[in-house]
């Protein structure tokens, strides 16, 4: 009886040691499991913020070449003359190309890389940016338009000119519109060039 107890005490501690190699097994394969789950979270983490680093620039680099093209732009129109004069200088110039491509390209990594006050910011920015481009069609068509009906042709009028066109329904209409719009428009582009960078700390 001795003897078939001690087998069995024997058995059991072989089994109990058994579960033990196992549980450690078990328990090994989980840590395992787990410290490559956190190890993949990390990484991609990384990947994440460095991939929203690279979007952030490339977006803020694009806003920089668009403000220096502005501020180019408005050097010139700007440039020794009245600001009574800025208007017809506006319509004789070039608008700039805007560049729009990496803000369309990166909008899927947008909610990554921007912050919700940053979107609109940017997306507030290059839609200013079309609306100089459209107020600039729209005083072209208007000045064309108004030569076209005979207004006057060649050069917009003098002062003189002005006083004696008075009476000129068509050419009144042309004038009190565009001003309003022009106001319009030198408005914005004051308000982009001051505002700056919206990717870019504040001095």
């Amino acid at each position: 009886m001795t003897e078939v107890q001690d087998n069995y005490e024997r058995v059991r501690k072989q089994e109990k040691r058994k579960m033990r190699q196992a549980m450690i097994v078990i328990i090994g394969v989980i840590i395992g499991v787990l410290l490559d789950e956190i190890f993949i979270g990390v990484r991609e983490k990384r990947k994440e913020k460095k991939q929203s680093k690279s979007v952030r620039t490339l977006i803020s680099l694009e806003i920089d070449q668009n403000l220096s093209s502005l501020t180019e732009f408005w050097n010139k129109l700007t440039n020794g003359i009245s600001s009574l004069a800025f208007r017809d200088q506006f319509v004789k110039m070039s608008i700039p190309n805007w560049s729009h491509n990496v803000w369309k390209s990166q909008t899927s990594f947008m909610p990554t890389a921007l912050n919700e006050d940053e979107i609109k910011e940017i997306w507030n920015f290059h839609n200013q940016l079309n609306s100089i481009t459209d107020i600039h069609t729209m005083l072209s068509y208007m000045k064309n338009k108004t030569e076209k009906d005979g207004v006057y042709v060649g050069t917009w009028p003098t002062p003189q000119e002005l006083v004696a066109r008075t009476l000129s329904t068509s050419y009144s209409r042309f004038r009190g519109d565009a001003g309003i719009i022009w106001a319009e428009c030198e408005s914005v582009i004051n308000k982009l060039l001051n505002h700056g960078n919206p990717l870019r700390p504040k001095l």
